[in-house]
């Protein structure tokens, strides 16, 4: 019996014991569980606050951005009329322009005929010079002077059938030559009076290019007027789209701090700098990392496992506390290449916007004229319209530095 009352004793000891236990685990439970609930609930609450907030600013910043375009296709609306005036003025240049190039190319054929002519009376020259020379070379009058003088001592019936055909044979070939340089001479009069009637005639084409040549200059000064005025507005429109993020507070803190210093808080070259710049600040913070980059994801998977599984190894603290050590490098990396990507993105925009706007340039009208007007022959743009486009000031730069480079 006395065996008995112990063992019930003590079971019912114990039993007390494991429910006390089971208790206070369940009430601790119970306490983990609230403190989670309430953990849950505030996080939630943060959550929704910080959605609430970014929402907000979302939606401030959609509206500004609306704004901001509405006022940008204002401006390119009012520009629009302008550059239609600007393109139709340019057909105007161009008609001027053919009215010159024609009477041009007309001068050009004359000079070519006069030149051709020219060229002729000297082979012409030449040639009596040559004859005149020969004619003096020739023996032809000595024998008549020397027989009219002094008589044959000898004469028979060759003899003096000789004499006769030499006298005739020279006076013949004295008359040859004669007439020759006299039908030479009378060619190159003719022609001395046909280039001097090209001459009277490409001089009145040099008077009628005169006077088309100052309508077409004032017509160039007045496209150029154009030009400057219409390159000007275009330029303020592409500054809008420039600096639409300029002087604007962003979530990466490293943005904030590379843009604060700008003289023009964050325009689109301005930005295009920065990034450039970034690179060397975040390849030294990959080295760093680098060099941490085994232990730290060593600490962190072995935090993540045991956080999942709830198994703590002995030295879990002592690996806590290295990899909080190691964190700030990371999560340093980690925001430099997060803001350099934001950078990439703003930057990428807004050359989505220009390469559109570039479209609305001045230089786009006369490049499409250009192209339309050599198909046929190399034009000089300068003398056509009285302006040089960036693009044909680059080609120009880069034709004279492969001249450079061919002579060195």
């Amino acid at each position: 019996m006395l065996l008995k009352w112990i063992a019930h004793t003590w079971a019912s000891s114990n039993l007390r014991k494991e429910e006390a236990r089971t208790q206070r685990l369940l009430s601790q439970y119970d306490s983990e569980k609230a403190a989670s609930d309430r953990r849950i609930a505030a996080r939630k609450s943060d959550y929704q606050r910080k959605i609430k907030e970014r929402q907000e600013m979302r939606n401030s910043e959609l509206e500004e951005y609306i704004q901001f375009m509405n006022s940008r296709l204002q401006a390119a609306s009012n520009y629009m009329p302008k550059l239609d005036q600007f393109q139709t003025f340019t057909f105007t240049c161009v008609d001027s322009w053919m009215k010159v190039d024609l009477i041009q190319q007309e001068i050009d054929i004359y000079k070519k005929k006069i030149e051709a002519i020219f060229t002729t009376i000297g082979l012409i020259d030449a040639y009596i010079s040559e004859l005149t020379k020969l004619s003096q070379r020739q023996g032809r009058h000595v024998w008549r002077e020397m027989t009219s003088t002094r008589p044959l001592t000898v004469s028979n019936t060759y003899v003096d059938k000789t004499k006769r055909n030499v006298d005739r044979g020279s006076k013949l070939s004295n008359d040859e030559f004669r007439n020759e340089l006299k039908r030479l001479q009378s060619h190159r009069e003719a022609l001395y009076k046909e280039a001097k009637e090209l001459i009277d005639q490409r001089k009145g084409l040099h008077f009628s290019k005169d006077e088309v040549e100052l309508v077409h200059n004032a017509n160039k000064q007045t496209l150029e007027t154009m030009y400057n005025e219409y390159s000007d507005q275009w330029k303020e429109i592409l500054k809008g789209f420039e600096s639409y993020y300029a002087n604007t507070k962003t979530e990466h803190d490293y943005v904030n701090q590379w843009m604060s210093p700008l003289k023009d808080g964050g325009t689109l070259k301005e930005i295009t700098v920065v990034i450039n710049t970034s690179h060397e600040i975040i390849k030294c913070a990959q080295e760093k990392y680098d060099l941490i980059k085994d232990d730290f994801e060593s600490y962190r998977e072995i935090i993540k496992n045991a956080r999942n599984s709830n198994d703590y190894p002995s030295n879990y603290s002592t690996i806590k506390a290295n990899y909080d050590k190691l964190l700030p490098i990371a999560k340093d990396r980690g925001a430099l290449m997060a803001s350099r990507g934001f950078l990439y993105g703003r930057r990428d925009e807004l050359r989505g916007y220009i390469d559109k706007l570039k479209r609305l340039h001045p230089d786009e009208v006369l490049d499409t004229l250009y192209a339309l007007l050599s198909e046929e022959r190399e034009v000089n743009t300068w003398q056509a319209f009285g302006i040089n486009t960036y693009k044909q000031r680059v080609a120009y730069r880069d034709k004279q530095k492969g001249v450079q480079r061919a002579a060195n």
